[in-house]
């Protein structure tokens, strides 16, 4: 038991390293790694460090995930800023142009 205890602890340590240095395609592993083991349990085990750990991962999970969505609308707005934007006379928001468009003289 005290085993199973100290891999998971392990494994969440590992999350919580991946999770500081953005490696993110090392946390598939990792979770099926900690699914095993949460199986391997025994019922009634003092899993209070283990708690402890996993509130610790969540709250990096989840200011991974709105990193991920700033970067995502940043890059939207980047993509975007080919287009001009500009509002009519009764404030509806008009796009003019085309992403990507040039204009050709010869």
């Amino acid at each position: 038991m005290a085993e199973t205890l100290e891999t998971l602890e392990d494994l969440l340590d590992a999350v919580h390293r991946a999770l500081l240095a953005g490696d993110l395609a090392a946390l598939p592993p990792l979770a099926e790694r900690i699914e095993t083991a949460m199986v391997a349990l025994p019922a009634g085990a003092d899993a209070h460090g283990l708690q402890t750990r996993a509130r610790r991962n969540a709250l990096l999970l989840e200011a991974a995930g709105r990193g991920l969505r700033a970067a995502r609308r940043r890059l939207e707005e980047l993509r975007g800023a080919a287009r001009l934007s500009t509002y009519d006379h009764a404030g509806r928001r008009l796009t003019l142009g085309g992403a990507g468009q040039v204009a050709r003289r010869a």
